[in-house]
């Protein structure tokens, strides 16, 4: 059996608790840079699943993969259990529905709609923060 060979990392490890993040809306270079960046946090799953253009999704970073719809979407979040969801904000989109089909699959779940147009997050529940740095969007996620 293999251990841990860098104490430090094991020790952020354990004082974090883990957590998974799942990432929902259109790809593009923001999205991807979103997701790098939040991969490299010590202790965390990233999971990106990208909505198609007809309304379908496929997910990345996962091992479920290709194509599927909204519902299988919600499955996804049932079975992972996230700590937190992120909407990317499309053309004025609103995610009312959604939101309230994941609080219903996930009463405690912290869901975050990003815009990536001006660097605004809205954390549900009326809380809006402009992004400053990609940290802000790490203590989005982290705070209680």
């Amino acid at each position: 059996m293999l251990l841990n060979a860098n104490p430090k990392l094991s020790q952020v490890t354990t004082m974090r608790k883990l957590k998974t993040v799942i990432l929902y809306g259109q790809v593009g270079l923001h999205v991807i840079g979103v997701e790098a960046y939040l991969k490299k946090q010590v202790g965390w799953e990233v999971v990106r699943i990208t909505k198609q253009a007809n309304g379908g999704t496929s997910s990345a970073g996962t091992n479920s993969g290709g194509t599927c719809s909204d519902r299988h979407f919600l499955h996804i979040v049932e079975k992972k259990k996230p700590g937190a969801v992120i909407l990317y904000k499309e053309d004025g989109k609103n995610y009312q529905d959604l939101t309230g089909l994941l609080l219903g699959v996930q009463p405690n779940l912290r869901i975050i709609t990003l815009n990536l147009d001006n660097n605004i997050a809205e954390v549900f529940g009326g809380q809006e923060v402009d992004l400053k740095e990609a940290m802000d969007l790490v203590f989005l996620i982290d705070c209680p």
